[in-house]
C-alpha cells in the first residue's frame, strides 16, 4: 500500500515538474549571433530642424544630424518640415563611411507660394507686408516663402482694406477685397475704427469736432482722423450713459445722463445730480433754451427750469400738469415749451397755461413721444412711438406736425413707423432718422428713404442726425455705428 502511494505521489511531481517547464520560452529556430548594422547617413537641410523619417520610420531626429544603426543597403528617406511640402529621396549606405545629404528646400519652387490677388474695383494699388506693389490688382504674387504675410489694399474714395494670411509650401491662393466706397457714404463701427458701442443716442457738432453719445461709453469725439473718449474716470462726466448732447446759447455743451446734468465749458465739467441740486430725477432726457437763455430740461419726475444758479421743478403736484414723466422738450419762435411725455401725448407751455394734445383730444396715432421739433418755419414736429401689447398694436405711432390750426399725419411709405430724430437743415428740408432708415424731407411728396439696401447705411434703425460744419450729414444707428453722407457731392 506505501509502494502504491509513493508511486502516485511521484507522478503527481512529474506532473507538476513538466507544467512549470511549459512557463519558459523555447526557441526552435537555429542560433545566430545577433550584430548590429553599422551603417549610417549624415543629413543636413536649410532651414535646418527638418524630421528625419527611415524606411517610413520616425527616427526622432532633427536636421542636422545623423541617422545610425542602418543596414549596408538602399535606405527610403523623408524630410519633413511644416510649411514645406515633404521630400523623399533614397541613399545607399553602407558600415565603411559615413554619406552625407543636403537638402536646400528654397532650390525648390513647389515649396513656396502663390497669391493670385483680385480687388473690387480693380486697379487697387497693393502692400505686401507693409512694401508698396508696382504692379496693380488683379496680380500674382510668386514665389512667397511659407508664413505669416500682410495684405492691403487702397483705392481713391475707398476705404483701404487689409488681411494677414497664413501660406504654406506649395499654396496656390486667390484672395478677393471689396473695397468700401467713400465718396459719398462712410461708415464707421467696431470693425474699422475705435468706437465700440453699439447704441447711439445723440450726435452734437462742438468743436470742430462730432460728438457721439453712447449708450455705456460715455462720449466719444471724432474729429475725423482721431478718436478721443471722454468718461467718468477721466473727466467730471456724471455718468456713462448719455441720452442727449445740445449746444448751449453760451458756447457750452449740455450733457443729459442717466444720472444727473453735466456741462462743459471747453475746460471745466460742472456736474448737477439729485445729491448736489434741486433736481427732482437723475435721469434726464433732454435739455432746450428759451429766448432768456434758460435751460428747460425733462426728467422722469417733473419739467425743470433752470438760469445757472436755481432749479424751478414743474409737476403734477405745482401745476396743471397730468405726469411728471417727461421725454423730450422743443422751444418754438414764441418761446412757447412744447414737452413729449411717457403716455400723455404732448403738452404746451407758454408760461402761464398748459395745453394738452392727444390720441384722445386730436386724433394723434399715439401719445408716447421719442422727440419734437420745431422747423423754420415754426412748425411743431413730433415723433411718436409706436406701442404693443402681446401683439396688438395700441399706438400705431408715425410723425406727425402742427402748423398752429391742425395736425397732420405724414405718411413716409414705412413699415417700421417708429421715429427718434429731426435736423432741419437751413434750406428748409428736413431729415428724419426712423426704425425703417433715414428720410430726408423737402416736401409732403417729394422725399427720400435711404435704407441698409439701397444706400450706404449699415443699418435701419437711425437714432441721431447731425449736420457738420461742410454739409456732411451723419447718422447714429442702434447696432450699425456712425455714418457719414456726403450729400454735397451730389448737390
Amino acid at each position: 500500500m506505501l509502494k502504491r502511494i509513493l508511486s502516485i505521489s511521484c507522478v503527481i511531481l512529474c506532473s507538476i515538474t513538466v507544467l512549470f517547464s511549459c512557463d519558459k520560452e523555447v526557441s526552435l529556430a537555429p542560433k545566430y549571433n545577433m550584430v548590429p548594422e553599422k551603417a549610417m547617413i549624415f543629413i543636413d537641410s536649410k532651414p535646418p530642424k527638418a524630421r528625419i523619417f527611415a524606411d517610413g520610420k520616425n527616427t526622432g531626429l532633427l536636421t542636422p544630424d545623423t541617422v545610425k544603426w542602418l543596414s549596408n543597403s538602399e535606405h527610403e528617406i523623408t524630410l519633413k518640415m511644416n510649411l514645406f511640402t515633404d521630400f523623399t529621396f533614397t541613399m545607399n549606405a553602407n558600415d565603411e563611411q559615413v554619406n552625407n545629404y543636403y537638402h536646400n528646400y528654397y532650390n525648390y519652387e513647389y515649396n513656396f507660394a502663390k497669391l493670385n490677388i483680385f480687388s473690387e474695383p480693380d486697379s487697387a494699388a497693393i502692400y505686401f507686408n507693409d512694401s508698396l506693389l508696382t504692379e496693380k490688382t488683379p496680380h500674382t504674387i510668386k514665389n512667397i516663402f511659407p508664413g505669416n504675410h500682410k495684405v492691403k489694399l487702397t483705392y481713391p474714395e475707398h476705404r483701404a482694406d487689409s488681411i494677414n494670411l497664413f501660406l504654406t509650401g506649395g499654396n496656390n491662393k486667390n484672395l478677393n477685397i471689396t473695397l468700401t466706397d467713400t465718396s459719398i457714404w462712410v461708415n464707421y463701427n467696431q470693425s474699422n475704427s475705435q468706437l465700440k458701442s453699439y447704441k447711439l443716442n445723440d450726435l452734437a457738432v462742438y468743436n470742430n469736432k462730432i460728438w457721439i453719445a453712447t449708450n455705456e461709453e460715455g462720449i466719444v469725439t471724432f474729429d475725423r482722423k482721431r478718436w478721443d473718449f471722454i468718461n467718468t474716470s477721466n473727466s467730471g462726466l456724471s455718468h456713462d450713459a448719455i441720452n442727449k448732447l445740445v449746444l448751449g446759447p453760451n458756447g457750452n455743451i449740455w450733457v443729459c445722463t442717466h444720472q444727473g446734468l453735466s456741462i462743459y465749458n471747453g475746460s471745466v465739467w460742472n456736474s448737477y445730480t439729485t445729491f448736489n441740486s434741486n433736481l427732482p430725477h437723475n435721469f434726464l432726457s433732454d435739455v432746450a433754451f428759451d429766448n432768456n437763455g434758460i435751460a428747460w430740461i425733462t426728467t422722469q419726475n417733473g419739467l425743470v427750469s433752470f438760469d445757472g444758479n436755481i432749479f424751478k421743478v414743474y409737476n403734477s403736484g405745482n401745476s396743471a400738469i397730468p405726469t411728471n414723466f417727461f421725454t423730450t422738450i422743443a422751444i418754438d419762435h414764441q418761446n412757447r415749451k412744447w414737452l413729449g411725455t411717457n403716455g400723455w401725448g404732448i403738452i404746451r407751455f407758454d408760461s402761464e397755461n398748459w395745453d394738452f394734445f392727444s390720441k384722445f383730444s386730436h386724433a394723434l396715432p399715439g401719445n408716447s413721444i421719442n422727440n419734437i421739433s420745431v422747423d423754420n418755419n415754426g412748425n411743431i414736429w413730433a415723433a411718436i412711438r409706436t406701442i404693443t401689447k402681446k401683439g396688438a398694436i395700441i399706438d400705431k405711432g408715425g410723425i406727425v406736425r402742427y402748423n398752429m390750426s391742425e395736425w397732420k399725419e405724414l405718411d413716409f411709405q414705412i413699415t417700421l413707423r417708429d421715429a427718434y430724430d429731426f435736423y432741419h437743415s437751413d434750406d428748409g428740408t428736413i431729415w428724419l432718422g426712423t426704425r425703417s432708415g433715414l428720410i430726408w424731407y423737402k416736401a409732403d411728396a417729394d422725399f427720400t428713404l435711404f435704407r441698409a439696401d439701397n444706400s450706404g447705411l449699415i443699418r435701419n434703425e437711425i437714432t441721431s442726425i447731425i449736420k457738420d460744419e461742410i454739409g456732411n450729414i451723419w447718422s447714429g444707428a442702434t447696432g450699425g455705428g456712425l455714418t457719414k453722407y456726403k450729400i454735397w457731392k451730389i448737390n
